[in-house]
């Protein structure tokens, strides 16, 4: 088991993080000093309640996630008792990051937002990844609450949410995507039918970007 430390130091070699013990915050990492850089990593079913693979605190800065990895990672909140919305499928940041040529494929916020990434504060930085298959009940990939995201050249496809099958741009926070490419991102909500017992879709708002 990886269990969630503060980390102030480089992976010189690249690694892998697969089915790390669950924690509140950071499945495999939990930062608030200074990482200069994650390279060609994997991060494989990892997961907490905020950032299931990493969570990056006030003080921490990441400044590069360089060709990694990160699949099925997921944010879940089990535990029936605690108010914590899960958060940060594979990324929880609140101070700064930048990722650049990296993968993020079939990561989820459990009922939660982001199903990718969640910024609170900070800024996030982001070039030429791809974006496949992530979901959440709000922004897909991204949710956006404060700080500032600025893409270029990144790829987003296949996922969905309730508002923003991609992205998820609160009120207080400002993105900016410039050459992104967005293809078959979807907004739908699901509810049982009581007369056939299966269920109904209805499209929602915000395909690509709410």
């Amino acid at each position: 088991s990886i269990w969630p430390v503060p980390i102030e130091y480089t992976p010189w070699v690249p690694v892998k993080y697969t089915v790390a013990s669950s924690a509140t915050y950071g499945g495999a990492i939990y930062n608030e000093g200074n990482i200069s850089e994650i390279k060609s990593s994997t991060f494989n079913e990892t997961n907490a309640v905020r950032g299931g693979a990493i969570f990056n605190d006030t003080t921490g800065t990441i400044s590069s996630i360089n060709s990694s990895k990160f699949n099925k990672t997921y944010a879940e909140n089990s535990d029936e008792e605690s108010e914590l919305i899960a958060k940060g499928g594979a990324i929880y940041n609140r101070g700064n990051v930048t990722i650049k040529k990296s993968t993020f494929t079939n990561n989820y916020a459990k009922n939660g937002n982001g199903g990718a990434l969640y910024n609170e504060t900070g800024n996030i930085v982001i070039e030429s990844s791809t974006f496949k298959d992530n979901y959440a009940k709000y922004g897909g990939v991204i949710f956006a609450a404060g700080g500032e995201i600025n893409d270029t050249k990144s790829s987003f496809s296949g996922n969905y949410s309730e508002a923003g099958g991609a992205i998820f741009v609160d009120e207080n926070n400002i993105a900016t995507f410039n050459s992104s490419n967005f293809t078959l991102n979807k907004a739908y909500s699901t509810t049982e039918n009581a007369e056939s017992g299966g269920q109904e879709i209805s499209l929602t708002e915000g395909g690509a970007i709410y």
